[in-house]
This record gives C-alpha cells, structure tokens and sequence, in this order.
C-alpha cells in the first residue's frame, strides 16, 4: 500500500464502526511506518480530534480496508496529538469521511 493510498483511509474496528480516517503518517528513522495520524470522527461542531496509532497493530482487510481493533470510548481516551503542521494535511481525510462510498 503507498502514502498516498494510506492517507485518506477510513479505518473501522472489529466491529466495523467508523473510528476515522488517515491523515497523516509518521516516518522511522529508517523510511518505514511507525504510526498513522488518525482524524477521529467527531459531531459537527466539536473540532477536530488526532490520536496517533500503531501501523503494527492494524490489520488490512482483503477489500482494502484499515482495521484497528479499539472500541470508540477507548480510542477517545487516547491523548489528543496536535502538531500544526499536521493539521494542515488532515483535509484529505476530512472529505473521506464524508464523501459516500
């Protein structure tokens, strides 16, 4: 899977609840995915919300899809990561939550 493939997944748990969408990557030393930068879905008006996820603990579905096995109030507890630079990338993953398909 490259980057650009990567950036702007929705990602669902187990039990296939949308948690939200890849908006940016985070790089080792030595080029390869650590973690991915996840913009939670969120209600209209509460702002946007970023948690960093292990790309190891992610499973790829045979369509494609990314799967993280955490509940919702789990993945909330999360502490929030903010980094201005990030926040920049994230409209990507904004429209793949709400672009249907």
């Amino acid at each position: 899977m490259s980057a650009l493939t990567l950036v702007g997944s929705v990602v669902k748990n187990r039990n296939n609840d949308t948690l939200g969408a890849v908006c940016d990557l985070l790089i080792s030393p030595a080029g390869q995915v650590e973690s991915v930068v996840l913009e939670l879905l969120t209600p209209i008006g509460s702002g946007r919300r970023l948690v960093v996820l292990s790309y190891r603990d992610m499973a790829h579905t045979a369509r494609g899809e990314l799967v993280f096995d955490v509940s919702l109030s789990e993945l909330r507890a999360l502490p929030e990561f903010a980094r201005p630079e990030t926040l920049r990338r994230c409209d990507r993953a904004e429209r793949a939550l709400v672009t249907p398909g």
